[in-house]
């Protein structure tokens, strides 16, 4: 009975069937049937809550890994392009021929570096470290402002 209820969903806590509870019926190991009756149901949800929250993380540890290799193929492809572009072009036309290459990072990258999603471990680890460093500015600036009211208080008393 109780595999028919999770089956179709439902996560009522359980009930006895009512053979079973007309043969207990006066007797006093009724409540120990209901106890183990609920304790499996409560061990089943917790099985069915792990295996849920399992299942989720694999989905966000694979959604992580493909996003890290998405921005190098996504640069892979342009280059592709690019390749391609300039051999159409030249059958066109004469193209000068480039010796020297520059590399230079992106200036929105380096900007928006903290805006850019890494990750879930490596947000939280970038929120984590970006409030501690403010924690600790603060308490610098609250160290010499309680220094500067110590002179304060010396030079006045003296």
């Amino acid at each position: 009975m109780q595999t028919i209820k999770l089956s179709t969903g439902d996560k009522t806590p359980p009930t006895l069937d009512d053979n079973i509870k007309k043969r207990l019926e006066g007797h006093s190991i009724e409540s120990v049937f209901m106890f183990f009756l609920e304790l499996v149901w409560a061990l089943q949800q917790v099985i069915s809550l792990a295996f849920g929250l399992n299942s989720v993380s694999r989905v966000i540890f694979s959604y992580e890994q493909t996003m890290k290799s998405l921005e190098l193929l996504n640069y892979q492809s342009r280059a592709k392009f690019n390749e391609e572009n300039y051999q159409i072009m030249y059958l066109i036309k004469r193209l000068p021929q480039f010796k020297v290459i520059f590399f230079q990072i992106d200036k929105k990258i380096q900007r928006d570096k903290y805006k850019i999603f890494e990750g879930m471990t490596r947000t939280i680890d970038k929120y984590i470290k970006r409030s501690e460093n403010k924690k600790r500015l603060m308490k610098k600036d609250d160290d010499n402002q309680r220094k500067k009211l110590i002179e304060l208080q010396k030079s006045q008393l003296e």
